[in-house]
């Protein structure tokens, strides 16, 4: 099986954080918080994936992620490490997690989900997906990117001109973000919501104040889980990854010392 493609920062054989993109996304999307958790923590190791069908790993399908991500761990010889996503990358870590909590003892979710329960908004997720994907092949990537930067899910106080995002996306490869996109739909995944209480692991949910449906998520998710907190940053949307990465990375800096076994935190200045 391929491994995924990634960047590392940090030293080796330390405690180590991998970081899953959002769609659309590359691991390059985490370097604003990667910095800061490194000034803060600088002995962590951070790994930096692309995501099958994005970036270095377009190549790669998006079916069996939790087994590729496993083997790309062993080709890295990493055989523990804190896990977390942003958004779809919080999805695929959640079932990473779960499935494997031994391995991955800490979970880290950003703007993210355990999935859709009701049959009714599972079909229509899964339609309105199997719509973009179509799109994605038929139509204009530039008229996709704009609209989907005009989504209400990405309102913010903090939000910012579109032409550094369209800049960033456009070089992705539409054909292979439309098969991520009928993969890995929320109407596709299956709901995780009934297995958060049975992972073993501690768990830290992250979501924007003005992202008022992940905020309320984020709640719902920490009190379902054995142990876990939740933390809701004030005047940011859902791209908490380049809206709050200093403050992403002081919530994440006070979650692993307590949830991960990797000492006492840097003093902050």
């Amino acid at each position: 099986m391929e491994t995924l493609k990634f960047q590392t920062l940090g030293p080796k054989g330390g405690p180590t954080l991998v970081c899953l993109h959002g769609f659309l996304g590359t691991g390059i999307d985490w370097i604003l918080f990667a910095q800061e958790l490194q000034r803060l923590r600088p002995d962590i190791q951070i790994l930096l994936p692309d995501l099958p069908g994005h970036g270095e790993s377009v190549s790669i399908p998006p079916q069996n992620f939790t087994a590729r991500l496993c083997e790309t761990l062993d080709a890295a010889q990493i055989s523990r490490a804190a896990l977390a996503g942003y958004s779809l990358g919080g999805r695929l870590a959640l079932a990473a997690a779960i499935e494997h909590p031994q391995r991955f003892p800490a979970f880290i979710g950003i703007s993210t989900t355990a999935g859709i329960e009701n049959p009714v908004e599972r079909n229509a997720r899964c339609e309105a997906d199997a719509k973009l994907a179509r799109r994605l092949r038929d139509e204009s990537f530039e008229s996709f990117l704009h609209d989907w930067w005009n989504l209400p899910i990405f309102e913010s106080p903090k939000k910012k001109t579109s032409s550094e995002f369209l800049a960033s996306r456009s070089t992705q490869n539409p054909a292979a973000l439309a098969e991520v996109l009928e993969t890995w739909s929320p109407g596709v995944l299956p709901s995780l919501w009934n297995e958060l209480p049975a992972y073993l692991g501690d768990a830290l949910i992250l979501a924007g104040e003005a992202d008022s449906k992940y905020s309320l998520l984020a709640r719902r998710m920490a009190e379902s889980f054995r142990s876990a907190k939740t933390q809701i940053l004030p005047a940011c949307g859902h791209r908490l990854l380049e809206e709050a990465p200093l403050e992403l990375a002081r919530a994440v800096v006070d979650f692993l010392p307590a949830n991960f076994g990797i000492g006492p935190s840097t003093p902050r200045r």
